[in-house]
């Protein structure tokens, strides 16, 4: 069997509750040609010295340290160290299940894929399985890849939940946010692939704690996914124009949830925010040219969405209720 080697980063800010059990699932693997590069990125809490007394113990682990700048330029500065075949990326919070990395390794031998994509659970802070996302087994080469990134069907805009080519980071953009960032390397990364695979099996458990954005109310970190798709739309129109109005519609079923989630808040500031998100709405609806066509893979709560906030985004708030309450 061939033996790869993988480079495992990790961002850390304030995980001290966490980080451990992350690292024990990455370190009792039963596959050895791996290094962990972990970055502190400027946390207040015991994450620091926690992280320092595994590298104490572990020849394979590297520990960096930075003031507070976002998981992006975490990642970047880590990528710098990475001397793996391949790379994959893990939040602290999170764990992997057992022999993840020797069942990756036979599916790296046996594709060779530039992007390989695996399934992932969603588990409470005690383990309780909270719902299975298994992936379809699919393949495709050269173009197919950034297509199929854009259908959004059979993939996620996680880092995650996929093992990159290290050949791929070449002249890839890291944008330093809070939100958005991970679709915006994914975008570049799936841009730069000739060929991917997906697989069933379950390897990462995603822990839902209690300060995960998805579970927090609105914040002002979210906005940052404006400038998240303001980056990929001008990435696309330079590099893959006929995907442009797809993405674009995108954009709008975005922006279209975000407001609503905005004016279904306790934010004070959402009275003038709310305008900064119907223009980028407005802006990027002005862009679609076919919507029939450019709507054609996504699903119909996101395009009942588009069209509602279309009509009247006091009706799409009202749905948006109705749905988050049904889904």
């Amino acid at each position: 069997m061939a033996e790869f080697t993988y480079s495992i980063v990790i961002p850390v800010y304030n995980s001290a509750l966490y980080i451990e059990k992350c690292l024990n699932s990455i370190l009792n693997q039963d596959y050895d040609k791996f290094q962990v590069i972990i970055v502190d990125d400027g946390s207040t809490d015991d994450s620091l010295q926690i992280l320092n007394d595994f590298a104490k113990d572990y020849p394979n682990v590297i520990v960096l340290s930075q003031d507070n700048a976002g998981p992006g330029a975490a990642r970047e500065l880590a990528l710098k160290y990475a001397t793996g075949d391949y790379i994959i990326f893990s939040d602290s919070d999170d764990y992997w299940e057992d022999n993840f990395l020797s069942k990756i390794n036979i599916y790296i031998e046996k594709y060779l894929p530039d992007i390989l994509e695996f399934g992932y659970r969603k588990v409470e802070l005690n383990g309780r399985v909270i719902s299975n996302y298994p992936l379809v087994n699919t393949q495709y080469k050269n173009d197919y890849c950034i297509k199929h990134y854009i259908n959004q069907k059979n993939t996620t805009n996680f880092l995650w939940n996929k093992v990159f080519s290290k050949k791929l980071f070449s002249n890839v953009k890291f944008l330093h946010l809070y939100a958005g960032e991970d679709s915006a390397v994914l975008l570049q990364l799936f841009s730069n692939a000739k060929s991917y695979v997906s697989i069933p099996e379950i390897c990462y458990n995603h822990v839902m704690t209690p300060l995960s954005l998805c579970r927090l109310p609105f914040n002002m970190k979210k906005l940052d996914i404006l400038k998240s798709d303001d980056f990929m739309y001008e990435y696309l129109s330079k590099k893959h124009k006929d995907l442009c109005e797809k993405f674009a519609y995108a954009v709008c079923a975005r922006s279209a949830i975000l407001y609503c989630e905005l004016l279904l808040s306790e934010d004070e500031n959402k009275n003038s925010l709310k305008h900064i998100i119907k223009n980028q709405y407005k802006k990027y609806r002005s862009y679609i040219k076919n919507p029939k066509k450019a709507s054609k893979s996504f699903s119909i709560k996101r395009k009942g969405i588009v069209t509602l906030f279309g009509i009247n985004p006091v009706l799409c708030i009202f749905a948006y209720k109705i749905i988050k309450k049904l889904f």
